[in-house]
């Protein structure tokens, strides 16, 4: 992990605003309630990681995880690749 990537997790932890869904969280936490109980179990568990001990690696995942999340439910790219989506029911 790069240097910025880093140092982007450690804004995004100590952020105000949740970098996915742009709602309130408190500071030192890596995503906003809701965002966080969306994820699967143990991407939940590995957030619990220290800075420097794979908390930034975590962070990436989830936030990977959340974005692919958003964008089926928005009918992003991978609703777009699935047979018959955007096609309206006859």
């Amino acid at each position: 992990m790069s240097a910025a990537e880093r140092a982007q997790a450690w804004m995004e932890f100590m952020a105000t605003e949740c970098c996915i869904c742009q709602g309130a969280k408190p500071p030192k936490n890596g995503f906003c309630r809701g965002c966080y109980h969306a994820l699967p179990k143990p991407m939940q568990r590995a957030l619990w990681q220290r800075f420097g001990e794979g908390y930034e690696e975590a962070h990436a995942a989830a936030r990977e995880w959340l974005q692919k999340r958003a964008s089926a439910r928005a009918g992003g790219p991978v609703q777009q690749i699935l047979p018959g989506a955007g096609k309206a029911a006859s």
